[in-house]
């Protein structure tokens, strides 16, 4: 789930695997915040009783 020690070539194996339809990324976020509450709200981000799976930041 993680990308932090992914490397190009398991990118590009992910993104094949969405192109083809075989993993749908969208089931993967949990949960979407605002850039602007980013500050208050990342804290809660790194509790796994929050249930956080992947987190989107959206920049509006």
């Amino acid at each position: 789930m993680s990308s932090r020690n992914a490397t190009k070539s398991d990118f590009d194996h992910v993104i094949s695997c969405i192109k083809r339809g075989d993993i749908c990324p969208s089931k993967y976020i949990t949960h979407q915040i605002p850039f602007r509450q980013l500050k208050d709200t990342f804290p809660s981000l790194l509790n796994s009783e929050t249930g956080v799976i992947k987190a989107v930041v959206n920049f509006d």
